[in-house]
């Protein structure tokens, strides 16, 4: 894919990587080839159309890549496999923003809500209705185009969108307890302050 934009444009600016496929199953049920195929897909195919740009982008001192992932990262039921490897793809993104600092390269993350055929795998339902009605994927275009722009501000970022909305989702640490003697009955008797 890279090689093919380099002979045909004569470089490469943008990166979108948007594969997926998802197998919706509990965990004790989904085959292991199904695990492979959505680590695979997701995953491993954006690391390596990263890993096939990046050379090209850091020596161009330039470039923009945009990650598809999924708010499925912080848990879904039925979806624990495709969780694990939106995941993944969020630590990816954040890490290569990192590396990509010196060299021009932005990295960031879209994790897009909007009415896709993946939206459908189940039969008519309200779901369905609410996402054709309130969720049309031209409404997340507009966040994947910034990101993928030359005026771009951020890297290492992940915006949700979706029905118009774009926001930042951001991991966070609160202050926590803290004991130089830490002990498992201190961190059990202090919960409510470690998770507050």
């Amino acid at each position: 894919i890279v090689q093919t934009a380099l002979e045909r444009w004569g470089r490469l600016d943008i990166l979108v990587n948007n594969a997926g496929i998802a197998h919706i199953a509990h965990f004790d049920e989904i085959s292991s080839t199904d695990i492979r195929d959505v680590i695979d897909v997701h995953l491993m195919g954006t690391v390596w159309m990263c890993r096939a740009a990046w050379s090209v982008m850091r020596d161009a001192d330039y470039g923009r890549i945009v990650n598809t992932t999924s708010g499925g990262m912080f848990g879904q039921e039925n979806l624990s496999i495709y969780g694990t490897a939106k995941g993944g793809i969020f630590g990816l993104t954040r890490s290569l923003a990192i590396e990509g600092a010196a060299h021009g390269i932005k990295v960031n993350a879209l994790g897009p809500a909007a009415n896709t055929t993946m939206q459908h795998l189940n039969e008519a339902c309200a779901f369905n209705t609410m996402m054709e009605e309130h969720f049309p994927v031209d409404l997340v275009s507009p966040a994947a185009a910034y990101l993928a722009h030359e005026d771009c501000e951020v890297s290492g970022a992940y915006l949700e969108v979706g029905g118009g909305n774009v926001a930042t989702r951001v991991f966070g640490m609160n202050a926590g307890f803290h004991d130089v003697a830490l002990t498992t009955e201190a961190v059990r008797d202090n919960l409510a302050t470690i998770v507050d």
